[in-house]
């Protein structure tokens, strides 16, 4: 019993802390794509561009960032997550649960409103 109490309280705080960094990744994407993309701006200089980096860099960035929020706009504008979110709850079992609980107090209904 104090196991199973212990197991309880460890899968709680296991699951909060993937939650945090699950959210802590999208933070780590957007620093890790300026790190990608000084590197790519920085390997013009290989082909001949005299780019300045620590003059450009920080607009750079952020007109990327800019674009990419856009695109995350579209993606929900256009309907792509709400049809991702869709998906998953079609695969979570607690909704699965939830919805079959659902049909069946909706079908007593039925068979209620057809006795009347």
């Amino acid at each position: 019993m104090i196991m199973n109490k212990v197991f309880i309280a460890f899968r709680k705080i296991f699951t909060d802390v993937k939650i945090w960094l699950g959210r802590a990744q999208s933070y780590i994407a957007i620093i890790n794509a300026g790190m990608i993309m000084f590197l790519f701006l920085d390997k013009f200089k290989e082909f001949g561009w005299d780019l300045e980096l620590t003059k450009w860099f920080i607009p750079i960035f952020i007109g990327s960032m800019l674009v990419m929020t856009f695109v995350g706009y579209l993606d929900g504008a256009l309907g792509f997550f709400r049809e991702e979110q869709k998906l998953k709850a079609d695969k979570n079992p607690y909704f699965v649960k939830i919805m079959r609980e659902v049909r069946k107090v909706n079908e007593r209904l039925d068979e209620m409103e057809k006795k009347k």
